[in-house]
């Protein structure tokens, strides 16, 4: 698990996370719905297009749990070959 947090917070994903800084909010969905004639279509289409928020963090947490088994796997390799770790 701390490998996982490690990559989560790394630089990284943080600026992957960073890269639609945006913010959804009620006023906005609100009126993206009642200008269009299908409402569910509107509200999909301008959190889309926002990056919404909890897919970022969703992919995140995929590339980093992902990738925790061969980070923890390379430095195992490395430590037996007399490298130190830190």
């Amino acid at each position: 698990m701390l490998d996982v947090t490690f990559l989560f917070n790394s630089d990284f994903l943080k600026q992957r996370r960073a890269g639609l800084q945006t913010d959804v909010n009620q006023a906005e969905l609100a009126s993206a719905a009642m200008a269009a004639p299908n409402k569910a279509k509107a509200v999909l289409a301008y959190l889309l297009k926002k990056g919404f928020l909890p897919t970022q963090i969703a992919d995140s947490f995929a590339i980093a749990a992902g990738g925790a088994t061969f980070y923890r796997n390379r430095i195992k390799k490395y430590v037996k070959q007399g490298i130190a770790q830190k």
